[in-house]
């Protein structure tokens, strides 16, 4: 990111939005939730089933 604002001339502002997460997953596994090992998109999910066998 801030490679390509510097090559561009505009101001790279990084955030993290993935605060939580793990304490979400967690949560989720002590409740017993389903959890899919995938994002949902459909390159994720063929490369899920790759890694499965």
């Amino acid at each position: 990111g801030n490679s390509v604002a510097a090559a561009i001339g505009i101001p790279f502002l990084y955030r993290d939005f993935r605060a939580g997460w793990k304490d979400g997953v967690e949560e989720s596994k002590r409740l017993g939730m389903y959890r899919q090992r995938y994002c949902g998109c459909i390159y994720s999910e063929k490369e899920s089933h790759f890694r499965a066998g």
